[in-house]
């Protein structure tokens, strides 16, 4: 019995080699090329079938890992073949893996065998290897077969560089053609210009019958150029139907093709009307956009052949190009008020719009804040420390040279009218008292005497010197009575702490307490000398003393002194000013705290930038 293989005439297998350079060209889609390179293989062997089997690499942790059948030759009619192919089919691949090829008898009567090879790429890691079944084949017969086989491993890989070739080249014709057409839009400086050449470029590279531009004006799309036409009726139904398919395409933002193809995910109806309506075979539309959205629409339309992938490619890069230079001359070919108008309204969107909207949220609230700060107005206040004062203040001093025996108060207790402060120690004038006492006797004796014995000079003598000792003797006795000091008033001791001083000398004079009435107390404030100015002597404020800062107390300012007083911190002005409301019990004076005096309402802005002002002014001062 003859084997299949051997009945394989020399027309079939001269036909089938004649179709293998079809395979080296072949320039559709990768579907069809796995379709026909299993069959021309097929041919050439004379294999019964065939099966094409790839690798799985797919994330899918599933499928990952696993084979699977991309094609089989003959398409119908030979399911048991394909089954039997199926069932060692993996095992075989796998095996072509390893060592490129693989042989396998599967049934000895008749003796059918299987074989497989890989294919070989150059570049990628795909996995690839074509199972044939031979019918009726000897052993010898099939190893031939395998040589004729792995001559054609390489098939795949020259039609992925020609594949890869032919992209290239498109490619750059693409470019080459949107580089060529922007070098004669760039020389229009009109906008009608420009979009009647862009038109007339693409109907011309295209072959198409015309290609219109509509641009998208209050929502709606006007026709701006038709090619080969200077002018127009607008009022034309085709105009006004070319509107509504360029509105079509926009509203989508999607390019249109008609006739649509069998995956589109668009509507087409106004397209479709169009194209019946006007006898058109073939219609797109291709959006241009700026900042990805659709500003204007080509439309295109031709009668025979249909848009290709390459062209309608082709068509999407030259309108990606033009739309930048178009839109430029769109905004500006036009009069001052139309510029201006159109600028107000793009700001406008972008301030109003739901895009940047952290952008236009910070924008808005410093917008507000200048806004507050230029013409809102607050109540203004000059800053001062204070301190308390008393108009009624008396300093006791000492009355005679003498030693501190005793100290009753220290400063800050309260005291009322007569109550003892300080003693001084007496002993040298009770002493000094009774020793004038003494002299005071003796010195009567002897002017009595003197009077009895008629000695008028010794008796003036005696009385002279009566009189002195009696003198001495009532200042010692004044001196006595001023031992103790009292409190000339009811008040506070303000300065005067010496219980550290018992038994230290003193002299005449010395100050040794300052006593305070706490009935007329008011508040002595140091303004600055730079803040002054703004003050009222009408004016008013409050104080928070730096013991009890939590309250706040009105005040009323007084006078204004004329004259600066220069301290430390520089100069000030003294203000008087007195409280509202009655004294506390706590009030004492010398105590402190900060006061704030009111100016007036003044700008916000005012408020926070006059002292940098005031200061640059003297700086920068030539």
């Amino acid at each position: 019995m003859a084997s299949h293989v051997e009945m394989l005439t020399d027309d079939s297998l001269e036909d089938a080699l004649a179709s293998l350079p079809g395979l080296y060209q072949h320039e559709g889609t990768p579907t069809e090329f796995w379709r026909q390179c299993i069959e021309v293989m097929s041919r050439v062997v004379g294999a019964a079938a065939g099966q094409a089997v790839l690798w799985s690499e797919t994330p899918d942790e599933e499928e990952a890992g696993k084979w699977r059948t991309i094609c089989g030759w003959p398409a119908k009619g030979h399911e048991p073949q394909h089954r039997t192919l199926a069932e060692v089919g993996t095992e075989l691949a796998q095996t072509s893996c390893d060592s490129g090829f693989a042989v396998r008898a599967i049934s000895e009567k008749p003796k059918n065998f299987a074989i497989a090879v890989q294919f070989v790429f150059s570049e990628s890691g795909e996995k690839c290897v074509a199972v044939f079944l031979l019918v009726s084949a000897t052993e010898q017969q099939a190893k031939d077969i395998l040589v004729r086989l792995r001559l054609m491993v390489h098939l795949p890989d020259i039609y992925q560089s020609g594949r890869a070739l032919r992209q290239a080249r498109n490619d750059v014709q693409k470019f080459t053609g949107a580089l060529d057409l922007m070098i004669l839009v760039n020389a229009e400086h009109r906008f009608l210009a420009a979009a009647l050449t862009t038109c007339n470029e693409l109907t011309t590279r295209f072959h198409c019958d015309r290609i219109s531009l509509g641009w998208l004006e209050n929502k709606y799309v006007r026709i701006k150029a038709i090619s080969r036409t200077e002018k127009f009726e607008r009022k034309a139904n085709v105009v006004n139907a070319l509107e509504l398919l360029m509105e079509e395409a926009l509203e989508q933002n999607e390019e249109i093709v008609y006739p649509e193809p069998e995956d589109c995910r668009y509507i087409g109806r106004d397209h479709e009307s169009f194209a019946r309506g006007q006898g058109v075979d073939n219609v797109c539309s291709i959006p241009l956009r700026m900042d990805n959205e659709p500003v204007a629409v080509f439309t295109c339309e031709r009668n025979g052949e249909a848009f290709t992938e390459s062209e309608l490619s082709q068509l999407r890069v030259c309108a990606d190009q033009v739309a930048r230079r178009l839109d430029d001359l769109h905004r500006l070919d036009r009069w001052f008020g139309g510029r201006w108008t159109a600028w107000t309204k793009d700001k406008l969107q972008q301030l109003v719009g739901v895009e940047h909207t952290w952008a236009k949220t910070v924008a808005l609230i410093v917008l507000v804040a200048l806004l507050v700060l230029c013409f809102g107005k607050a109540n203004y206040r000059v800053e001062a420390p204070f301190v308390l004062h008393s108009d009624d203040v008396m300093y006791l001093p000492a009355p005679f040279q003498g030693y501190i025996e005793r100290v009753d108060v220290r400063v800050g207790d309260l005291v009322e009218k007569g109550d003892r402060l300080l003693t001084f120690d007496t002993r040298d004038l009770i002493f000094q008292k009774t020793a004038l006492l003494a002299d005071q006797s003796r010195y009567r004796r002897e002017m009595e005497k003197a009077r009895a014995e008629n000695a008028l000079a010794d008796m003036r003598v005696a009385e002279a010197q009566l009189q002195q000792t009696t003198a001495n003797l009532a200042l010692t006795r004044h001196r006595l009575e001023q031992a103790t000091v009292e409190a000339p008033f009811t008040g506070v001791i303000v300065e005067g702490d010496l219980r550290e001083q018992l038994g230290a000398p003193v002299d005449q004079g010395e100050t040794l307490f300052k006593v305070a009435e706490l009935k007329n107390l008011y508040i002595e404030l140091a303004v600055p000398e730079r803040d002054v100015h703004e003050l009222l002597e009408t004016g008013g404020g409050e104080v928070a003393f730096a013991s009890q800062p939590e309250l706040k107390f009105a005040i009323g300012i007084e006078r204004i002194e004329p004259v600066a007083d220069v301290r430390e911190e520089g100069n000030v002005f003294v203000v008087r000013a007195n409280f509202s409301v009655e004294n506390e019990d706590w009030y004492r004076p010398g105590m402190t705290g900060i006061g704030k005096l009111d100016v007036g309402k003044r700008r916000l802005i005012w408020i926070f930038t006059h002292e940098t002002i005031d200061f640059l002014r003297m700086f920068l001062w030539w």
